[in-house]
């Protein structure tokens, strides 16, 4: 069918178009069928123009150019950043969720229980030990809020030591969505498979590091190709940089978590404070 006007923004087509010279649909469509179905899911993964085992290999290769590329125009051939890493994301939840990957959180322990005098001692501990397992299932649940927050926050540290180099921070923005959504799948194929395997034994946290560490080097060889836009950088200043962020980020993470469990401790500490400053 070849109707006259686009169906996608009702553009009027002329007879001999095949795309539509506003949005760039192709102007014949047809109902969808089976054969039609698949056909497009092959073509949406693995086309050269916009297919994602394309930037795959291209951020496997030479992730410095991809990012360069894309915020230099070629927005055609590159999936979107923003689609990129939510399906990384997404397959870092559904693969560390049937990992069981991260330490479970154990409830409130008897013997602290037996130890506090009081009732409302035990509750108060009781209820921190529920907020530190919410917080355990939000980290794992929602890794996706996790990383919007921080990725404009690691995009900020970027932008306060390499605005010099000719790229400003939306472009810096995109390039950590980029480097972040491939660093988040190596996790996942990688890091997920060895932290499944090690949970409980002292290996975990040695892994867990070695997994970070793997995930910092490879973002700061992608941030040294794209810095290097005007004269080259060395490897070490993005890694430095980098390792700044997740040292800032870890330490607000790790407030916030105190904060949030704490909290009850915290609001004591302060009428307490009060009281002594009003006498």
């Amino acid at each position: 069918m070849h109707p006259t006007n686009c169906l996608n923004c009702e553009t009027n087509l002329q007879g001999t178009e095949k795309y539509c010279p506003a949005c760039g649909q192709k102007a014949a469509t047809h109902r969808f069928t089976w054969s039609h179905f698949f056909h497009e899911s092959w073509h949406a993964v693995t086309h050269t123009d916009k297919g994602i085992l394309n930037l795959l290999r291209g951020l496997a290769t030479n992730p410095g150019r991809v990012v360069s590329e894309y915020v230099e125009g070629k927005h055609k051939k590159y999936f979107n950043p923003v689609t990129f890493l939510l399906l990384c994301l997404g397959l870092f939840v559904f693969i560390n969720s049937y990992l069981k990957t991260f330490v479970e959180v154990p409830g409130p322990d008897p013997a602290v229980l037996a130890q506090l005098k009081t009732e409302r001692q035990k509750k108060m501990y009781v209820a921190q030990m529920e907020r530190i397992a919410v917080a355990n299932k939000f980290r794992e649940k929602h890794p996706n809020i996790l990383a919007m927050v921080g990725f404009p926050l690691e995009a900020l540290v970027l932008w306060l030591f390499f605005r010099k180099r000719g790229r400003n921070y939306v472009e810096l923005l995109i390039a950590v969505i980029f480097l972040g959504g491939f660093a988040n799948l190596l996790f996942t194929v990688v890091g997920s498979p060895l932290l499944a395997s090690t949970k409980g034994t002292s290996l975990y946290f040695i892994f867990t590091l070695l997994t970070m560490l793997m995930m910092s080097l490879y973002v700061a060889w992608g941030l040294k190709g794209f810095l290097s836009k005007e004269r080259p950088i060395s490897y070490w200043k993005p890694l430095l940089v980098n390792i700044l962020y997740y040292v800032i980020w870890t330490a607000l993470v790790t407030f916030f978590f105190l904060w949030y469990v704490m909290r009850s401790n915290f609001g004591i500490a302060i009428k307490k404070l009060v009281s002594e400053l009003n006498k």
